[in-house]
C-alpha cells in the first residue's frame, strides 16, 4: 500500500476503505507515532478474515481541511466534500460505514486540495 501524506495532523481526515465496500473517516490526530516502524489499526478487520485474505484494507487517503476526495469504483466515479464525509464519520480501528450501490468495490481514491 503507497503511504499517504499527512498535511496538517491537527485538521486532516484520514478516509480508510475496506474491501467490503466500507469507508471510515477519523481525525488524524487519532493516529499515534509509533517507534521503531510498529503498526496501529486503523480499520477494524477481524483476525480470521484478514488471515484468510477475505477482507483487507484497498486504499488510504488524508483529506486536507478543504479538500474533497474523490472515490473511483470501475467507470464511475464520486466526489465527497468534508461535509460530505461527515456521514462516514467513525472511531479509529472500526470498520465504517457502507458506501452508496454502485461505489462498493473501490479501485482508487483521489485527494483534491
Amino acid at each position: 500500500m503507497i503511504p499517504c501524506p499527512i498535511y496538517n495532523p491537527d485538521t486532516d481526515w484520514i478516509c480508510a476503505v475496506h474491501s467490503n465496500g466500507n469507508l471510515l473517516v477519523f481525525g488524524a490526530d487519532e493516529v499515534p507515532e509509533m517507534a521503531r516502524g510498529k503498526g496501529s489499526r486503523l480499520l477494524g478487520i477481524p483476525a480470521k478474515e484478514f488471515a484468510s485474505g477475505k477482507e483487507r484494507m484497498i486504499a488510504l487517503a488524508s483529506v486536507p481541511e478543504k479538500g474533497k476526495l474523490t472515490i473511483y469504483a470501475g467507470k464511475r466515479h464520486s466526489t465527497l466534500r468534508r461535509q460530505d464525509l461527515e456521514e462516514y464519520w467513525g472511531e479509529r480501528g472500526k470498520r465504517g460505514t457502507r458506501l452508496p450501490r454502485g461505489f462498493q468495490k473501490v479501485d482508487d481514491l483521489e485527494v483534491e486540495t
